[in-house]
């Protein structure tokens, strides 16, 4: 008896509880249950789509800026092209109108000596022919004026100094003249020793002097 009373005891209470359960399990399934989680669900959504238009705003905020970043040093750097290209043209110029007379002559006779070579030569050979030995005398003549214009370039900043060469680049220069005009000072010292002092010292002796 004892265990009967025990074990249905024990049943009840199981069952009770199963009951307890579909209670809870129909509540949950009310309108206002399910309503509320539909709203946050629409919630939770509208605040995940926020977040990710503002992180795709933002991504788009920087792609605009490092294009336009882009965009300018591309400018900057077409003007400063356009800039040591204007000149070189420049310095090409000065260098063709200060050559002397014979030079503008050459140039001339050689430009006319081209033509008719490039005349003959198309009443000589074919078509393709010519084209192939222009592009080539072209391509020649290109490969010159570059070296002409380097060498011109060379010239400007090692000379003009308005480009690329530093500010220090006086002083630099000055040191160095210093350092030279001091060597021949020790050369005329060693050379008036050399001549048992016919030539006075002191004058060396006060040019090293006047440079330290």
């Amino acid at each position: 008896m004892p265990n009967t009373a025990f074990t249905s005891f024990w049943l009840t209470q199981l069952w009770q509880r199963y009951l307890d359960l579909g209670q809870q399990q129909d509540k949950d399934l009310r309108p206002e249950s399910l309503n509320r989680v539909r709203t946050q669900e629409e919630r939770w959504e509208q605040e995940q789509e926020r977040f990710q238009h503002k992180h795709d705003r933002e991504r788009q905020n920087r792609e605009r800026r490092d294009r336009k970043r882009r965009d300018r040093e591309q400018k900057r750097e077409e003007k400063e092209r356009r800039k040591r290209a204007r000149r070189l043209r420049q310095i090409q110029m000065l260098q063709l109108l200060k050559a002397p007379l014979q030079v503008l002559l050459l140039a001339l006779l050689s430009s006319i000596l081209f033509v008719l070579l490039a005349v003959l030569a198309l009443a000589l050979v074919g078509w393709f022919t010519f084209i192939g030995l222009l592009v080539t005398v072209v391509a020649y003549l290109l490969l010159i004026i570059s070296r002409a214009t380097i060498c011109a370039d060379f010239a400007f900043l090692s000379f003009k100094g308005s480009l690329s060469v530093p500010a220090r680049a006086p002083k630099l220069l000055a040191s160095e003249a210093g350092r030279i005009k001091a060597l021949g000072c020790r050369l005329l010292r060693a050379q008036g020793l050399r001549r048992n002092g016919r030539t006075p010292l002191w004058r060396a002796d006060a040019a090293e002097n006047r440079l330290r």
